[in-house]
């Protein structure tokens, strides 16, 4: 059975040269434009989304989307450093799932899923709070594929 999803991407940055070698998303003319922009034109054709070009520093930037009917909250961001508390915090007020994923150039780590079955997890949050000095294309698409595959089995299980 076919589950219809909206998806909101939300990403302060741009397309830069040094993003081409590891973000599978982007094309050199993609340089320069928002990521937002880019992944729309690029991947998400057939897909109902939403872009929203805005940095996050605090929950309460991400308190007036309308997030009304999520199911789940996908954190790929590196910045800022406390990123994933900030989105704990955000998810945990809201009652919204979460996960988190991030890379390294030979590392890599995703989930668990934080709903509320397996608690917000304030003081045990540790992916972002070390620097990622760059990461690879390779790396990038097996978290990811990992992160998408646990993500799905969660919505449609």
């Amino acid at each position: 059975m076919y589950k219809e999803l909206d998806f909101y991407v939300i990403d302060f940055d741009f397309v830069e040269a040094s993003n081409l070698n590891r973000q599978v998303l982007y094309k050199d003319e993609d340089i320069g434009k928002r990521k937002t922009e880019a992944i729309i034109n690029n991947v998400l054709k057939r897909t109902k989304i939403r872009t929203i070009d805005r940095e996050v520093k605090e929950p309460d930037d991400l308190s007036n989307i309308d997030f009304e009917n999520m199911n789940i909250i996908v954190n790929c961001a590196d910045k800022p450093r406390d990123i994933e508390y900030i989105i704990a915090r955000f998810c945990e007020h809201y009652n919204i799932p979460f996960v988190s994923a991030s890379v390294g150039i030979e590392t890599g780590t995703w989930g668990p899923i934080y709903d509320e079955s397996n608690k917000f997890p304030y003081n045990n949050l540790n992916l972002f709070t070390h620097g990622i000095n760059g990461s690879i294309s390779p790396t990038n698409s097996i978290i990811g594929s990992f992160l998408a595959y646990d993500v799905f089995i969660y919505l449609f299980n």
